[in-house]
């Protein structure tokens, strides 16, 4: 996964970061990282689908 892509918004630079999410999934609680860019300029936080992927993996990880 790229650390950093063009922001959608002001094309500027958005940095990856991961931030704690608690997530409620088949009745239990699970708490992952949340995997965001964030554009330091116009402060647009958008997703990727791998970004998205690596977030729902944790929680398919931990729910076994």
């Amino acid at each position: 996964m790229k650390k950093k892509l063009d922001c959608p918004n002001c094309e500027d630079k958005a940095i990856l970061e991961t931030e704690p999410l608690k997530l409620k999934y088949k009745n239990k609680i699970h708490h992952i990282l949340l995997y965001v860019y964030k554009c330091r300029t116009c402060k647009t936080r958008f997703t990727t689908t791998e970004s998205d992927t690596k977030t729902i993996n944790q929680v398919k990880k931990n729910g076994k």
